[in-house]
């Protein structure tokens, strides 16, 4: 929840960890939810805060356009109080906009005009319309406002308005104008919106020919910060991030470029698809192309996950809170920490199974006794086995576990690596335990209930200094950053105070007999040869068993995807 993370499925959080490719909405997850009116034309004019060269005839429509051609709305708690704006994020903007820059009264404008019939907004081609009367006016003709993505929008203008409000023809080269205008602001990046007008006489429907251009309105979305740094921590650690949006291709590339996703001096060919494009494609086709491709533009809201539905957030196992993309990389980087938390443990787990079983078996067969009590492995389950899982669970995660890239579904669970460690700390206790069952005795010069307490309090110390071994399966420093985890400093330090505790005071419970500080010495010493151990295995060369994919299609936003011969699917 400090993340920002509602984990509904924990288990979700270790898929987390093995994902390569990141598929995310752009609007609320690369940018965030507010947008700004930034830049402003009427006809071929590029116009700034000086509105007085606005005709009121040209100011009035654009008050209609704005005001009431929205599904957003402007409420005011008190005649002092500054307006609050409610709706979606581009509504929102221009209001404000309207209201702050163009003098619009939203009062006003529902006093004087009603509105006869609305074309509600239209997620497929993210347009939408209103038919208007003017109250208390003689004039028989009502008003028509459309609004919409300029590249949509345009195509239906035969004519445009100048800031006088004066109405000229469109022709080849003036569309040209209007079309590279409206690509400029899309390499910006800008929202372009367009808003449409013409006027009517007895139309019950609003149809598409015959407007006149009102304006163009350029809208910024502003990216989340630390966006940039968390899509190249991605990349890092070998995970690809792909952008889906509605808008259109030029404002697609200048955010993905904006974000990091796309570079510079990047050749955008095969990379950046449109949305119709892409699914004109056959399947298999699609499967070629999907790694290379970084940006898909124009997709329709069937293509794309909806963010922030109820509908989302109940199928969904991980719910981002914030719709920040840099809460994801944290949730990348917590997954890839517990998967490795989880294998440092099974790797401690698995040496002190192995060690014990082995152990009993030798000394049951050669001297029909069991060197270590019932009681005393109890012990080692609860104390070691139980408080180990914990100090091995609460590693933080690190730059290293990114490196590495993503763990391959293909890959066994104990890896090689795992494997040398495991066997080589084995081997040690095994022997070292061994040597004091049969030879203990006449070392240290020490009768049987002595010798056996040894092994025990050996056995021990040997399992804590392993789990020191265990932070970290490949670095030789076993303590490096152990100062940020002191949790496992406590725990550590409870293990030694309840061992101490179970030999040297409940001697009656655990069947033990009292060792003077020579003996602990003595084991002490013998189970820290381990970090010995550990430091000369970890020097030999050996490939890493932790790879990616070659050819992976793991997606997060409204489900990860797992491309194996079966599917396998976890919503995000």
């Amino acid at each position: 929840m400090h993340d920002c993370s509602l984990f509904q499925n924990i288990s979700a959080i270790e898929t987390m960890g093995t994902i390569t490719t990141i598929c995310t909405e752009k609007t609320g997850t690369l940018t965030s939810h507010e947008m700004k009116v930034t830049k402003f034309c009427i006809g071929e004019q590029v116009l700034t805060r000086d509105i007085s060269i606005i005709g009121p005839k040209t100011l009035s429509l654009l008050h209609q356009a704005v005001g009431l051609n929205s599904t957003s709305s402007v409420y005011h708690l008190s005649s002092t109080s500054q307006p609050q704006f409610f709706g979606n994020p581009s509504e929102r903007a221009m209001l404000y906009w309207a209201t702050s820059e163009l003098g619009m009264s939203m009062k006003n404008l529902k006093q004087f005009y009603t509105i006869l019939h609305v074309e509600a907004f239209n997620a497929n081609k993210q347009e939408s319309g209103v038919l208007l009367r003017e109250k208390n006016w003689a004039d028989s003709f009502d008003h028509v406002h459309w609004k919409g993505p300029a590249e949509m929008i345009l195509p239906m203008c035969s004519r445009y308005y100048t800031t006088y409000g004066i109405s000229k023809l469109i022709n080849r080269q003036t569309r040209r104008r209007f079309e590279e205008t409206i690509q400029g602001m899309a390499a910006h990046p800008l929202r372009c919106i367009a808003f449409a007008h013409k006027r009517t006489k007895g139309e019950q429907a609003i149809g598409k020919r015959g407007f006149t251009l009102l304006a163009l309105v350029g809208l910024k979305e502003t990216c989340w910060p630390g966006v940039r740094m968390a899509v190249e921590d991605c990349r890092f650690a070998g995970v690809d991030v792909k952008m889906i949006t509605g808008d259109n291709i030029f404002t697609a590339k200048a955010i993905a470029t904006e974000c990091g996703i796309l570079r510079v001096d990047q050749d955008f060919l095969g990379t950046v698809l449109g949305g119709q494009e892409f699914s004109y494609y056959p399947i298999e086709q699609r499967m070629e192309m999907v790694d290379q491709i970084r940006v898909i533009a124009g997709s329709s809201p069937s293509a794309k996950f909806e963010m922030g539905t109820e509908l989302a957030k109940e199928s969904s196992e991980i719910v981002i809170l914030d719709d920040n993309f840099t809460s994801i990389a944290t949730i990348l980087q917590c997954g890839r920490c517990i998967y490795n938390n989880a294998r440092n443990f099974l790797q401690f787990q698995l040496t002190l199974i192995i060690v014990t079983l082995v152990v009993n078996c030798v000394t049951s067969v050669f001297t029909y006794k069991i060197s270590i009590s019932p009681i005393q492995v109890l012990w080692e389950s609860l104390i070691v086995d139980t408080l180990g899982a914990l100090a091995l669970a609460t590693e933080h995660p690190t730059k290293e576990q990114m490196v590495k890239g993503p763990v391959s579904p293909e890959e066994p669970l104990i890896t090689k690596i795992m494997w040398r460690n495991l066997i080589s700390q084995a081997l040690f206790q095994i022997v070292l335990l061994l040597l004091l069952q049969f030879k203990g005795q006449s070392i240290f010069h020490v009768d049987e209930c002595v010798n056996d307490t040894l092994i025990f309090n050996t056995s021990i110390l040997c399992h804590l200094f392993n789990l020191f071994n265990s932070r970290n399966l490949e670095k030789k420093n076993v303590f490096e950053g152990i100062q940020d985890n002191r949790l496992f400093l406590w725990i550590a330090g409870i293990i030694v105070s309840m061992q101490v505790l179970m030999v040297e005071l409940l001697n009656r419970f655990a069947g033990t007999e009292r060792l003077d500080w020579r003996l602990w010495a003595d084991s002490v010493g013998m189970a820290a040869m381990s970090w010995l151990i550990a430091f000369a295995v970890k020097c030999l060369p050996m490939p890493n068993g932790i790879k990616a994919l070659k050819h992976p299609f793991f997606i997060l936003n409204s489900f990860v995807t797992r491309r194996k011969e079966s599917a396998h699917m976890v919503r995000v």
